[in-house]
């Protein structure tokens, strides 16, 4: 977060080097990146991970008193996990956590629930909680309900929830059960404390879980697990949990039931309920995971969970949507790529308290294309045509030209900077309708040197949030 002085701020976000697919919308000192990799071809390093060359963003915050910037590379990853996406303002950048509503594409043509314990250490302004949900790929989201509930537990407790919605409350227990994969390697001591400490999964590997025979039957108990799914996340069931004390036909029966369990691409913890009375029994691996923690606890049912109110549910293309995600009622908040919705919750404030939060969302996705998606296939190309093309020719004396495309009406700005963010001069400064344009840039007006200069093109009013909603910035050589 930058600030410069005292009074009001404007803050102006430029992208470097960005790839054909990704894009910046800026919300005054916050902005989101999103990127479509579908849309555009990868350039990647040995690691198969980073982008070259590295995408990079600045920020600049002015007012009267002066002005400061500060920068970032940006790092996309090759693999996404599509979905609706949770993400949390971090220093005025939007990072995702995990995605949501995963057991949609397994659940085609219905609505789904998730219960989705939060990860992100929420430090609430002016009593106020606000997170985002968006999609960084190419599925389009329907949302027909969003709940933040909070869990107030003692110091000493943890908090889990279960599929089901099931909240509880534990313990770590000092006893350690035995863990053993593949009936050889001890994993007892590895998955006894979520340190980071992970241990690599694959297909086929068999955890049998030994509980101390001190425990009696008939108590319930729960199997807590912290993990995640590497990269590339596979959209399917990560595991089963198998009772070893039933017989081959019943654990049969058992496999088609509500026993299956699923990773999300980031840390997650999951809670399941075990029906079995035994003292032991498997978690069978469908695809590869890193764990890093699993514990059988009880629920000690002394939290206490309190639905926060919400105070508001903000579409960046479609504007107040609260109303059509506060019930249960088959009225949808609709997310396409590159939209995304600014929730805001009431908050108790009480520090004093451990406190956890769950986010339960229902509704359903499905890719673009698919004849679930309700938007023409108009609407979802328009949501790409906010873009500023690379000049041609480039490098270029002395003149060039500079096309761009905006989405619907606003003001449009185009200007030309030296590297050092001295203004040349205002190529545009007036709205536009939505469209298609070109302009030419001609250095010997200006009596430029040879060197590379930046072209900037800003669209403000564009989105119901905030103006300047969509900023780009390019670099062109000029050679005398």
């Amino acid at each position: 977060m930058l600030s410069q002085g005292s009074g009001d701020i404007s803050y102006s976000w430029s992208a470097y080097d960005f790839p054909a697919g990704a894009r910046l919308d800026a919300y005054g000192a916050s902005a989101l990146i999103s990127y479509y990799p579908s849309y555009g071809k990868l350039h990647l390093s040995g690691d198969d991970q980073t982008m070259i060359p590295v995408p990079y963003i600045t920020c600049t915050a002015q007012n009267a008193a002066g002005s400061s910037t500060a920068g970032a590379a940006v790092h996309f990853l090759r693999y996404g996990y599509g979905c609706p996406t949770l993400a949390f303002n971090s220093n005025g950048l939007f990072e995702d956590e995990n995605p949501l509503l995963i057991t949609s594409l397994s659940n085609p043509n219905i609505d789904v629930i998730d219960y989705y314990l939060i990860n992100t250490p929420i430090q609430p302004g002016n009593d106020k909680i606000k997170l985002v949900i968006h999609e960084p790929q190419t599925e389009h989201t329907f949302l027909d309900q969003v709940e933040l509930y909070k869990v107030k537990i003692k110091k000493d407790e943890f908090t889990a929830v279960t599929d089901e919605g099931e909240i509880v409350n534990y313990k770590k227990s000092n006893k350690r059960f035995k863990i053993t994969l593949n009936g050889k390697t001890d994993l007892t001591n590895i998955l006894f404390d979520l340190d980071g400490n992970k241990i690599a999964l694959k297909p086929g590997d068999v955890l049998l879980i030994e509980k101390p025979s001190t425990t009696r039957d008939g108590e319930e108990e729960y199997m807590v697990m912290g993990g995640e799914v590497p990269h590339p996340p596979q959209k399917k069931v990560a595991g089963r949990i198998k009772d070893n004390t039933v017989s081959k036909n019943e654990k049969e029966q058992l496999l088609t039931m509500n026993n299956g369990f699923q990773l999300r691409p980031n840390l997650s913890i999951i809670c399941k309920k075990l029906n079995n009375t035994g003292n032991t029994f498997e978690v069978n691996i469908s695809q590869k995971i890193n764990l890093d923690y699993l514990a059988i606890i009880k629920n000690l049912k002394t939290a206490k969970v309190t639905n926060l109110k919400i105070v508001s549910a903000v579409h960046n293309s479609d504007g107040d949507i609260k109303n059509k995600i506060l019930f249960k009622d088959n009225i949808y908040g609709e997310i396409l790529p590159s939209e995304n919705i600014f929730f805001t919750f009431n908050d108790d404030n009480s520090a004093s308290e451990k406190s956890a939060f769950i986010i339960k969302s229902v509704g359903r996705y499905s890719t673009i294309g698919n004849k679930n998606t309700s938007k023409s296939t108009s609407q979802f190309d328009k949501l790409f045509s906010y873009k500023l093309e690379q000049n041609h020719p480039n490098p270029f004396n002395p003149t060039t030209k500079i096309k761009y495309s905006i989405r619907e009406q606003g003001l449009v700005t185009l200007k030309v900077y030296d590297l050092l963010g001295k203004e040349i001069t205002t190529l545009i400064n007036e709205p536009k309708e939505a469209g298609d344009y070109e302009v030419e840039f001609n250095a010997n007006k200006y009596g430029l040197s040879s060197g590379i200069y930046l072209y900037r093109l800003v669209v403000s009013g564009a989105n119901p949030l905030t103006s300047g909603s969509f900023t780009s910035t390019k670099k062109f050589v000029y050679l005398r």
